[in-house]
């Protein structure tokens, strides 16, 4: 429930926020349909003719609502929550697939393996996570080799302090499957390369990346990810 909310607040400061003409045509055309659909109740017009100029409305606010959801990824969160089941029926039971979702006070951490949601963590004070992952990633991403080089054990306290936040506390083995789906800076990030224990090593080829233990891909949605397997099944 927490995370519902969140979501749906997330979702309205966006849509209040964003000067994008898309939102206020989406909000014009549910207007109309819910106007139509109180003609229809009230029997005021013929109801073949509303229900048709109603079912236009519908579909254009669907191809709508589609492009926002390209547009700006979180949207498609909260869509389609009665359906969760018969998604998650659909997923290989030996992967674990950790989504993510960007609130404004908190992270959330959603671990889907085995058909059902195992484990969602939520992660205080998202404002400064967000930063330091996006001070992580202009600092050693952006400027090639060097920035980790010049001060390995920085760039290792660093990437291991992200990894924690983020990941620690989920259950995985090695040569576990895991698919990654980001929201946000997190998409910016290289979960391969993270550190994944404390211990600093002046040995850099000795250095415990997440790579080294597990089988690392990324997916912009669950259903994305579906869709991509079933394409490459036939």
């Amino acid at each position: 429930r927490t995370l519902l909310d969140d979501i749906r607040r997330n979702q309205q400061q966006l849509t209040l926020s964003t000067k994008d003409p898309l939102f206020e045509q989406k909000a014009k055309l549910e207007q109309a349909i819910a106007y139509n659909e109180k003609e229809l109740l009230q029997g005021t017009e013929i109801s073949i003719e509303v229900e048709k100029r109603n079912s236009e409305l519908k579909f254009k606010l669907e191809t709508l609502e589609k492009d926002l959801v390209r547009r700006y990824p979180s949207l498609a969160i909260n869509k389609d929550i009665s359906s969760a089941k018969k998604l998650l029926k659909q997923l290989p039971q030996n992967i674990h697939f950790i989504e993510f979702f960007s609130g404004k006070e908190h992270l959330y951490v959603a671990e889907i393996y085995s058909n059902q949601v195992k484990h969602i963590k939520r992660i205080t004070n998202a404002e400064q996570v967000k930063k330091d992952i996006s001070d992580f990633v202009n600092t050693y991403y952006h400027h090639g080799p060097a920035a980790m080089m010049n001060q390995p054990e920085t760039f290792f306290k660093s990437s291991n302090q992200i990894y924690n936040t983020l990941l620690k506390d989920f259950n995985f083995h090695n040569n576990d499957k895991l698919i990654i789906i980001p929201d946000e800076v997190i998409g910016y990030l290289s979960f391969d390369g993270l550190i994944t224990d404390n211990k600093y090593k002046s040995n850099i080829s000795e250095w415990p990346y997440l790579i080294k233990n597990l089988s690392v891909s990324y997916a912009f949605s669950i259903q994305t990810w579906i869709n991509q397997s079933k394409k490459r099944s036939h």
